[in-house]
């Protein structure tokens, strides 16, 4: 007997068709918003590239000013009429959406410092350098997501690179249980402060931070080579929590 096409196998067969019709579907779907991205990303790509040009002409423009040495190089503020600005410490909190400035060392490459073993790697926002690479590489999967990239990159008006021309750690002396002696540490440098928005430097100064007199520390235990290591991760903390709060008020 020939095969028959049963009640339940025209089911089979009618599922199974629409199934195949949602996929191509769905496949059509996600070339459509791969092609708004695209589109997107192209009408706002002159947005981002500006931006980027002024966080490039920034980094050159400090380490044109560090390269001066520490006895000069410092611009007198020009503040004006410009929003006050509110840099991102990631450590505290890295969603503040209120924060419009960050903060980073200036590398020796000339770079924005992501290093988390600099002074202050910990406390920048690394994601945001990223994220514009990202999204201008095409990563961004619909025309929303760069629309958004867009609005939080452009959100972030001021920039505060620091450069280093003094320091020095913290010298850890004698010790009894869970308390160590030690001398301040302390670092000297300058901050530059640019409106990317503008595109210019808006002032810079140089200031010296030292250790607190008194810093707290957690060790698990009570041999003094551990407790030494926690002590000298407590002292480099708090200068870095020092130098951040420095810079954060230009």
């Amino acid at each position: 007997m020939a095969p028959m096409l049963t009640r339940d196998n025209r089911m089979n067969w009618t599922l199974l068709l629409a199934a195949v019709g949602l996929l191509f579907a769905a496949c059509g779907g996600g070339e459509n918003k791969a092609g708004e991205a695209q589109a997107a990303l192209e009408a706002a790509r002159p947005d981002f590239e500006a931006r980027r040009a002024n966080i490039t002409a920034a980094l050159k423009q400090a380490a044109e000013l560090r390269d001066q040495g520490h006895d000069g190089g410092v611009a007198a503020f020009e503040w004006g009429d410009r929003p006050a600005a509110k840099f991102l410490d990631v450590r505290n909190n890295k969603l503040d959406k209120q924060a419009n400035g960050r903060i980073f060392e200036l590398s020796a490459a000339n770079e924005l410092s992501t290093d988390p073993k600099s002074m202050l790697g910990l406390f920048a926002d690394v994601e945001w350098p990223a994220r514009l690479e990202e999204t201008l590489g095409g990563k961004a999967l619909s025309k929303g997501q760069v629309e958004s990239a867009l609005e939080k990159y452009l959100a972030v008006r001021y920039l505060c690179l620091l450069v280093a021309d003094d320091f020095a750690a913290a010298e850890l002396g004698t010790g009894t249980l869970f308390t160590v002696n030690f001398k301040p540490g302390h670092w000297k440098g300058r901050a530059f402060y640019f409106d990317l928005e503008q595109g210019k430097l808006i002032g810079g100064k140089a200031f010296e931070v030292r250790n607190s007199d008194k810093i707290d520390f957690k060790t698990e235990s009570g041999a003094e080579d551990v407790q030494r290591k926690r002590a000298a991760e407590a002292c480099t903390e708090d200068l870095r929590l020092q130098i951040m709060a420095a810079a954060s008020s230009p």
